[in-house]
């Protein structure tokens, strides 16, 4: 059997001292059939340099250069540009452990699921390697709404994301208004309590700050995601 061609898209805005780790992560996949979309959000640093230098010496890897729009519209361009029939995110300043795509594309295969996601690292347990499926109204219910609202650390089938694209302008919550976008009635969400997603908290980060006004993007996308929840909610059982 041939294996999939998985497209690994990762946002990079002045990562120049992260980005290296994070695409040598994804470069080191035992799942070797990869493409590795690096897109530059205008990075003002040495983050576009060091991408084309990688790129150089990985033909898997593609360099995408894009004035500055934040994380979802660099995404975006990512989903745009990407050729593989799955889809995984990885932030530049994150990792991914060697065996994580190659683990998910089997999960997702034997639960034949949509998404398959694991655990992380950065304070939280191993895990027990469990596997838990929910389907439709449940993945909101027992994941979204207790706090599984990331689209890294997923493997997302490219049928399954079809034309959703993540909320431009967002410097929070973009990824919970993503995934209520891709899930349906009958999308099957396969999650392996295993960390295999390396999380860098970073104290620069949007959720480490003192209180900004982008903050608010909170309160803006919970406003977005309330009719979508409600409605997801109210579907009957797959």
């Amino acid at each position: 059997m041939s294996l999939k061609l998985v497209s690994v898209i990762i946002p990079a805005y002045n990562a120049e001292h992260t980005l290296e780790k994070a695409v040598t992560s994804a470069a080191s996949q035992t799942h070797e059939n990869l493409e590795i979309l690096v897109v530059n959000d205008g990075s003002t640093d040495g983050t576009l340099a060091l991408a084309e230098r990688l790129a150089g010496k990985d033909s898997r890897i593609r360099v995408l250069d894009r004035k500055n729009g934040g994380v979802s519209r660099a995404r975006n361009e990512g989903l745009l540009a990407a050729a593989g029939e799955d889809i995984t995110f990885l932030d530049a300043d994150d990792w991914m452990e060697p065996s994580m795509i190659r683990t998910l594309e089997e999960v997702k295969e034997e639960q034949q699921a949509d998404i398959a996601g694991c655990g992380f690292t950065g304070g939280k347990a191993p895990g027990s390697g469990k596997i838990t499926l929910r389907t439709g109204a449940d993945i909101v219910r027992e994941g979204i709404l207790k706090s599984d609202t990331r689209v890294w650390s997923k493997v997302f089938s490219r049928r399954c994301i079809g034309t959703a694209a993540f909320r431009e302008g967002l410097t929070i919550g973009e990824d919970m208004l993503f995934l209520l976008d891709v899930i349906g009635e009958n999308t099957r969400y396969a999650a392996l309590d295993s960390a295999l997603y390396g999380y860098e908290e970073n104290p620069a980060g949007a959720m480490e700050k003192p209180f900004v006004r982008s903050y608010l993007d909170q309160v803006t996308c919970w406003d977005l995601a309330e009719k979508k929840i409600g409605e997801k909610l109210r579907s009957p059982p797959c």
